[in-house]
């Protein structure tokens, strides 16, 4: 059987997810650093990065949010639809940031 999703319920899929990282993110410890740099972490692990004038593929320059991979498997096993691009919507929406390149850690991520 084949489903066929309407931009409206993908919409309010967003919604959920957004209100749910919201809800998840009270806890969170925002650490600042040298200009508008960031960490984000819950307890002692870190959540999110956030660094700015990062040097990318041919030294083009981009603000870079670097997710860790079990906070992305905790929203995309919740809702199914949502990516790192929606958390770094969520994220540059939040924390009032320009990231426009994100990056998923996996490196903790347990096989």
């Amino acid at each position: 059987m084949r489903y066929i999703i309407t931009e409206n319920q993908i919409e309010k899929v967003r919604e959920m997810a957004f209100k749910y990282l919201d809800n998840i993110s009270k806890n969170w410890k925002v650490e600042h650093y040298r200009h508008m740099e960031i960490r984000i972490t819950e307890g002692e692990k870190y959540v999110m990065d956030y660094n700015t004038n990062e040097r990318f593929f041919g030294n083009e320059i981009h603000n870079v949010l670097k997710i860790n991979s079990t906070l992305i498997d905790t929203i995309s096993g919740m809702f199914t639809i949502i990516d790192e691009y929606d958390i770094m919507d969520w994220f540059n929406q939040k924390y009032n940031r320009n990231a426009d390149m994100v990056d998923v850690d996996y490196e903790d991520y347990e096989y």
